[in-house]
């Protein structure tokens, strides 16, 4: 607001500048109280965006949780198989780059004889770090890339021998049943 301080040819009173400067007074308060009044409200508004914000991370961290423990796909469930079976043939020191179906016959029979001992230590030992859930579809999403690495990094704790030493005793152990039971049937 501006006031004309022409008075024509007239000089100002005391009481004239005592009543501008009042109003300018008065105008000066009336401007402050608004910018005061907007600076709560604008605190106020900063305040409810924090909340906001505040809350969007909360809904954030909780969508994050629910994709961490929906369980992983078909294919990557697949993937976990296909990692283990390479892991196998990989330990048990066979050729990764020939199919199962060209191996040699000594070869196919190496597999055949270690290869279920092998599998069962990988996914113990695997499953014991906790990224593998006990039925691979149930396997979360979270877990995934963990329970991957683990796969590829695997090595038998025990070492290879040993498993090797299990496989056969196992074996000796069914043929041993199974003659029993043929004993038992009449047919041996």
């Amino acid at each position: 607001m501006s006031y004309d301080l022409s008075n024509g040819d007239k000089d100002f009173s005391m009481q004239d500048l005592a009543n501008i400067v009042g109003r300018q007074a008065v105008t000066v308060d009336t401007m402050i109280k608004g910018l005061s009044d907007v600076a709560k409200k604008q605190d106020r508004m900063s305040s409810k965006i924090d909340e906001i914000l505040v809350k969007q991370d909360e809904f954030s961290t909780r969508v994050d949780n629910i994709e961490n423990k929906e369980e992983i796909k078909e294919e990557q469930k697949d993937l976990i198989k296909q990692l283990v079976g390479r892991k196998v043939i990989e330990v048990l020191g066979l050729p990764l780059d020939v199919p199962r179906r060209k191996w040699t016959d000594e070869q196919k029979a190496y597999y055949n004889l270690y290869s279920g001992t092998v599998y069962g230590a990988l996914y113990t030992e695997v499953r014991a770090k906790g990224h593998l859930a006990g039925r691979l579809g149930a396997t979360s999403k979270g877990n995934y890339k963990e329970a991957i690495s683990d796969i590829e990094n695997w090595y038998p704790a025990c070492g290879l021998e040993t498993l090797k030493r299990k496989a056969e005793r196992d074996r000796v152990a069914k043929l041993e049943a199974d003659k029993m039971a043929l004993r038992r049937t009449g047919k041996a």
